[in-house]
């Protein structure tokens, strides 16, 4: 996405109004003017601003740019590692028991090979205070 400082390196200065639309599917609907005025003029605090969306207003004869702050996400990153181990014990339990202890001493190690899955998403508090909630309990 270019921003309008690009928007500005690549075009004549024109008189252009720029509104602040608030995501990518509210174009046009739930927008704040942020500036209307000449194209060089542009403070430099609008600079950066992303362009989404660009045209020409007839009625006002300008350009017309539709910008959008960028926010912070933090993304989650989930892999699934998984291996089959076989092991001979008295009961189910022991063998989860005896399984349990060669992973944690270093015997069973799973490595790239054994990767069944990832996910990709976006972070909640929330969800992850669930999770560890959830982990105490078992």
């Amino acid at each position: 996405m270019a921003t309008v400082k690009d928007y500005m390196d690549k075009n004549d200065n024109v008189r252009v109004l720029i509104d602040l639309t608030p995501d990518m599917e509210s174009i046009g609907i739930f927008n704040k003017e942020l500036y209307d005025g000449m194209l060089h003029d542009i403070p430099e605090k609008f600079q950066q601003l992303k362009v989404v969306s660009e045209g020409w207003l007839m009625g006002k004869q300008c350009n017309k740019l539709y910008v959008i702050k960028e926010k912070e996400y933090v993304i989650e990153i989930q892999e699934t590692l998984s291996k089959l181990v076989s092991v001979k014990a008295a009961s189910e339990a022991d063998a989860i028991k005896k399984v349990k202890e060669q992973y944690s001493t270093g015997d069973i190690i799973l490595e790239a090979e054994d990767l069944k899955e990832h996910q990709i998403s976006v972070y909640h508090e929330t969800r992850h205070k669930e999770k560890e909630q959830e982990e105490r309990t078992l």
